[in-house]
């Protein structure tokens, strides 16, 4: 086991792995190495060889009355059990069940068919950049390599697409256009991807018809790809529609300021346009296009900002907000933040 290999050097003391982490699946390797005696209605079990403490957030000092109910009112049942109970993740309605893992470093060089992918990502959340091998003909992709890091500005995105993409053209996330054209104008062959109606569920199905091969490196792709679920009923029925816990949205009466004016966003769904923003590279005001406007979350906490000159402005509490000091998501912000003015 890698892990007991690099605990090397002398010592008075014997030798020890201390792992904090989430119990995010049973399939876990974690689960399978230390956990094959562990009781889930108890919070500790100790042998002579491990110890292991099971806590939640009830037993940290430090959560507010906010935070606490956050998390008493997550309505996902896999979330709330493994995040607000501390139990081992079990997902019964799980979308993707055609792919394993394999060490693919013998098969890499052979790879002759690559795509690439970008997703992009927020202070918190990250940007995921991924190369996959398609075999049409035996109906197999084969996930090879991956990037995922969050809080990078422009500049440092630019640069690691560059050393991981090379020439290769890459199908980006439609969402983000002005930094698309930023990778796209300094070397990177960025394109953004073409979504329609339905085409998550549509871009699902197609996957179904895949065998998918992850690389044993290739952790991060596992991770979502294993939590991938589809959204429960009252009843515990499976509805098509994929969970995404990372959603980040405004309330449908914000104020969006566009070339025509001053329109609530909830009036802009399925429409496009141009929209006052703000350039981070140039570090000024500009107007781009808008698209793709749509209801992500229909039951989600609210937080209301409130600025000095009265505005509020509400959304959920993963929303980013460009201040002086960056990208913050709602929840995490102070009364010394300072939101950059746009227009």
């Amino acid at each position: 086991m890698q892990l007991k290999k690099r605990l090397r050097g002398k010592s008075k003391h014997s030798k020890h792995i201390f792992m904090a982490f989430n119990p995010i699946l049973k399939s876990h390797w974690i689960y399978k190495e230390f956990f094959d005696k562990w009781d889930e209605n108890k919070t500790v079990y100790e042998d002579e060889n491990k110890l292991i403490v099971k806590t939640t957030y009830k037993d940290n000092v430090f959560l507010t009355a906010d935070d606490k109910k956050l998390l008493e009112d997550e309505t996902d049942p896999y979330f709330y059990n493994v995040y607000s109970l501390g139990n081992w993740g079990v997902l019964g309605n799980v979308i993707f069940k055609n792919w394993h893992v394999e060490d693919l470093s013998d098969r890499i060089p052979q790879f002759d068919k690559i795509y690439c992918g970008m997703d992009f990502g927020y202070s918190s959340d990250p940007n995921a950049l991924i190369k996959v091998h398609l075999d049409k003909t035996r109906k197999k992709i084969y996930v090879f390599d991956e990037w995922y890091q969050a809080g990078m500005s422009d500049d440092e995105l630019l640069r690691v697409a560059k050393q991981f993409f090379g020439n290769k053209y890459v199908i980006a996330d439609s969402a983000e256009p002005k930094t698309i054209d930023y990778l796209a104008t300094n070397g990177v062959r960025a394109v953004p991807t073409v979504k329609g109606a339905d085409s998550i569920n549509r871009g699902i199905r197609w996957l179904q018809g895949y065998e998918i091969i992850i690389d044993v490196r290739c952790q991060n792709f596992k991770n979502e790809i294993e939590q991938y679920h589809w959204k429960e009923d009252k009843y515990g029925n499976a509805m098509a529609i994929p969970v995404d816990a990372n959603n980040h949205c405004l309330t449908g009466d914000t104020i969006v300021h566009t070339t025509e004016g001053e329109i609530p966003i909830k009036e802009l769904v399925g429409k496009k346009g141009k929209v006052y923003c703000y350039d981070e590279a140039n570090k000024k005001a500009t107007i781009s296009e808008f698209y793709d406007c749509r209801m992500t979350q229909k039951k989600a906490e609210i937080y209301e900002i409130t600025l000095v000159d009265g505005t509020t402005i509400k959304t959920t509490g993963e929303h980013p907000v460009l201040t002086k000091r960056g990208w913050v998501c709602t929840k995490d912000l102070t009364c010394q933040d300072e939101i950059v003015k746009i227009y």
